[in-house]
């Protein structure tokens, strides 16, 4: 045995409940943001195939193939993402998500060629938001909220996703598809800029109960 001191660590961990957990400035922070960043993309995605066969005159089965190919492509990024938020980040991630689609809402709005709107649609974007959101969420709260920390979280993408395909469909009513996209572009926008200045790095806010046990007599000293 050694002669430094013996230390136990305890974690003392009380829920917050939901209340409480929105009072705290990251959660919070991060439901507004992951609201408008889903907002930005439900918005218009809802009515991408209507815009592809409709506006651009690509085929049904060419829309439904797309459509087939974002999930799919999803899936095998989200086993690629999940490694990408420890390597350099979640914040980083989750403003690479909302920059994608800042340049995908600006390019398909200035270009109308189907094929290049059909392949960038078909890139996973989404996954950079949900998994490091998810894993903000779970940085913010200590194990005795962290589920609720994650429901309020999936809340928050469900109110975005509820919100944006009702915007988009105001706005294709009175105006165009064409002005869903601008309104799209301004909502991921506003996303990366507002998650640039809210989104804050872990921070480990768990009270630690140190409790310093006596030195132990060394062999000479028996």
């Amino acid at each position: 045995m050694t002669r430094k001191p013996l230390s136990s660590t305890i974690d003392v961990q009380v829920s917050r409940g939901y209340l409480g957990l929105l009072r705290q400035r990251n959660i919070l922070a991060l439901c507004t943001v992951s609201i408008l960043a889903i907002v930005a993309t439900s918005a218009f995605n809802s009515f991408f195939t209507v815009y592809l066969v409709d506006s651009l005159g690509t085929s049904k089965l060419i829309a439904g193939i797309a459509a087939a190919g974002t999930t799919l492509l999803g899936a095998v990024a989200f086993k690629f993402v999940g490694p990408l938020n420890d390597k350099i980040g979640r914040k980083p991630v989750f403003m690479l998500g909302t920059t994608g689609y800042v340049l995908f809402f600006l390019t398909i709005y200035l270009v109308s060629n189907s094929l290049l709107t059909t392949a960038l649609w078909i890139l996973p974007i989404y996954p950079l938001i949900q998994s490091s959101a998810a894993a903000l969420a779970s940085d913010y709260t200590s194990k005795a909220d962290r589920g609720k920390g994650l429901g309020l979280l999936e809340s928050a993408i469900s109110l975005g996703g509820g919100i944006g395909p009702l915007a988009g469909g105001l706005i294709a009513d009175r105006l165009s598809l064409r002005s869903v996209m601008v309104f799209s572009l301004a909502m991921a926008l506003a996303a990366t800029v507002a998650s640039q200045f809210s989104i804050r790095k872990k921070l480990d806010e768990r009270t630690i109960v140190t409790a310093n046990v006596a030195e132990l007599p060394s062999a000479a000293e028996l």
